[in-house]
């Protein structure tokens, strides 16, 4: 049950992000928001929504704690976002923001590793 929720999450966050980026990208291809993609992009965030959904109920029983399933789906976020981005636009990010991803990276670690006191 553990691994069906960490797959099902992380098929969630592809599909959610892919709907994301492929919407914007579009736009920004078409200078503008067209009905076409937005709906193909809004079917298939539906899909990643469902598998989300799943993903969190079966892994709060599995899990037994909101927030490891919490985790798990900001992990898989930071895994799957950068690779979509560079696929999709095609581009490397700039100092600014490959240092605001790394600050983002040590404080999700932050969050996980260091206690409370």
């Amino acid at each position: 049950m553990k691994l069906l929720s960490v797959v099902l999450i992380f098929l969630g966050e592809l599909l959610a992000i892919y709907a994301e980026l492929a919407a914007a990208q579009s736009a920004k291809e078409i200078g503008g928001i067209a009905l076409q993609p937005f709906t193909m992009n809004l079917l298939i965030m539906t899909l990643g929504g469902v598998c989300l959904i799943f993903g969190y109920m079966s892994g709060v029983i599995a899990f037994g704690s909101a927030w490891t399933v919490a985790v798990i789906s900001i992990v898989g976020i930071f895994i799957i976002e950068p690779p979509l981005v560079y696929s999709l636009f095609k581009t490397l990010p700039n100092r600014g923001e490959v240092i605001g991803f790394i600050c983002g990276v040590i404080g999700m670690f932050a969050t996980l590793f260091i206690g409370e006191g």
